[in-house]
């Protein structure tokens, strides 16, 4: 294909392209985006310095979404417009009903704490627009523990919104007039936003079409608001359906969902959500989950970073859904139901999340209370004993989370970390064993299985299990986080075992030759 203006992409080129695009990064592009397409792929060739369509696409094909070559594809095809509170209409219902009752209800609880994730942040002026709202709201913001999560795919545009220097054109009628005076720094004809601001605001990547989300590695859990507006656009129908569903597992019961005009009615979001209306808006709320029906045969899932518990039994008494007043404040409101075992253990996490550690037992204690067999509130009770090395009562809390579930990996791996702290080995040796039983492909237990391996010279079992880790981190993205690693990454942990591999287990070399670039 020719590569010059006008030229268009042929039905063959078109199908497989999209079809990529679609399995790797969830954009969609149907006919009527047919040209976007192709502007993009040319834009995006010329700045790889390839010109044959055959030799891009093997290029493509061979990476992964966080390669260069696709970081500049996807920032050609999804550069977006934003500007400061854009949409007056979510930004009014923000400012004057739902973050004013969820700041006086937390008040009420004594837990000075709010999680807002900006999904899909483009250059940072939706979440630095929650980030002003606040300081706006919360006059005692700095005894707080705010945290404001903002993700894109774009990295050009996260590296954009980190640097936080914005022309004329993001301040457009519908920022309030004060903006730019009291929450910016004039350098020139831009504006710089306050280091205050900025401060409140996480930047980081994330591929909403991928899985992997909501987690602990990644921040993604016990949200009070999430707002991912005029990004499903991009997406088809099914990808849309699962980003939905993952965003509302990300929520707490009775956290929020804003999504953008454009997306109204397209999905159905009504089985995941209550819509309700305000003035010019309509918003989504969580509602808690339904009494379970008739336990069918269980099946192990040894995922806790994604966490679903059981459904909440409803209480005698318990209140029935509340409805937004159209004043906050208004006489005659419904008081705020207590969190239901769902929601309390999605806070405990996030609770875990931001330090408050006593915070996080209290509301895991409450839920072990109403239901003693909770296995992922079990192991992440152990968890916080041992971040605090309370070796004796991270073990018991752990010992308990395998009685009621014995293929959960992550407690079994968790529980070889504290033997092997105590320097029992053999002991470490079993539990990482008992962890690679439940879930052959965890990744951190043949690690820690080989380094066990290595240090009481049993070589070979030491570079089978790190050979057996480097494949598994292979056919995962660079950035992606490694589940129940705190935050490692591949990018990190992969070049420590190929090293490992390389340095002095020259045996070892035939089995993992390969080496990522």
């Amino acid at each position: 294909m020719s590569t010059e203006p006008g030229h268009r992409l042929n039905d063959t080129d078109y199908e497989r392209f999209r079809g990529l695009l679609l399995e790797r990064s969830g954009l969609h592009f149907p006919d009527n985006k047919r040209r976007d397409l192709d502007l993009g792929l040319r834009n995006a060739m010329n700045d790889a310095g390839i010109d044959d369509l055959d030799v891009y696409y093997r290029r493509l094909a061979g990476g992964t979404t966080t390669d260069p070559t696709w970081e500049s594809l996807i920032q050609y095809l999804t550069i977006g417009e934003t500007y400061f509170f854009r949409n007056a209409a979510h930004f009014d219902a923000l400012r004057n009903h739902i973050l004013p009752e969820l700041i006086a209800e937390r008040r009420r609880n004594g837990l000075r704490m709010l999680r807002l994730w900006s999904a899909g942040c483009s250059t940072g002026e939706e979440p630095y627009s929650l980030a002003i709202l606040l300081r706006q709201l919360i006059p005692d913001i700095d005894d707080w523990h705010i945290m404001i999560l903002a993700t894109d795919i774009n990295r050009e545009s996260l590296m954009a919104a980190q640097r936080g220097i914005y022309r004329p054109w993001s301040f457009r009628t519908e920022t309030p007039s004060y903006t730019q005076e009291m929450y910016f720094t004039r350098l020139g004809n831009r504006f710089e936003i306050k280091p205050e601001i900025r401060r409140m605001v996480s930047f980081a990547y994330l591929n909403l079409a991928r899985e992997g989300y909501p987690s602990v590695e990644s921040h993604t859990v016990g949200m009070d608001l999430v707002m991912c507006r005029n990004v499903t656009i991009y997406f088809d129908k099914a990808t849309t359906q699962a980003v939905i569903g993952r965003l509302q597992a990300a929520l707490l019961d009775w956290g929020w969902l804003v999504v953008g005009h454009s997306e109204l009615g397209v999905i159905d979001y009504e089985h995941l959500f209550a819509p309700r209306p305000f003035k010019g808006a309509v918003i989504y709320q969580k509602m808690p989950a339904s009494p379970p029906q008739p336990e069918p045969a269980r099946s192990i899932s040894p995922t806790i970073a994604s966490p679903l518990p059981p459904a909440a039994k409803k209480t005698p008494g318990r209140r029935p859904p509340r409805q937004v007043a159209a004043q906050p404040g208004q006489d005659g409101r419904p008081p705020t139901p207590d969190p239901a075992p769902l929601d309390r253990y999605q806070m405990a996490l996030a609770l875990a999340d931001s330090g408050q550690l006593e915070q996080a037992r209290a509301h895991l204690h409450a839920l072990l209370k109403e239901n003693p067999r909770h296995a992922p509130a079990c192991w992440l009770m152990g968890k916080l004993y041992a971040d605090q090395q309370e070796w004796d009562r991270a073990l018991e809390w752990l010992q308990k989370t395998i009685e009621i579930d014995q293929l959960l990996a992550q407690a079994h791996y968790l529980i070889g970390l504290v033997y092997e702290e105590q320097e029992l080995i053999e002991e470490a040796v079993t539990a990482f064993k008992r962890a690679l039983y439940a879930d052959h492909n965890f990744i951190l237990g043949h690690f820690s299985l080989g380094n066990l391996y290595r240090a009481v010279g049993m070589v070979k079992d030491a570079c089978r299990h790190w050979s057996n880790a480097a494949d598994l981190l292979y056919h995962m993205a660079s950035d992606d986080v490694i589940p129940f690693s705190d935050g490692l990454t591949v990018r990190r942990l992969l070049p420590v075992i190929q090293a490992r591999l390389s340095d002095d287990l020259s045996e070892c070399n035939n089995r993992a030759g390969r080496s990522r670039t």
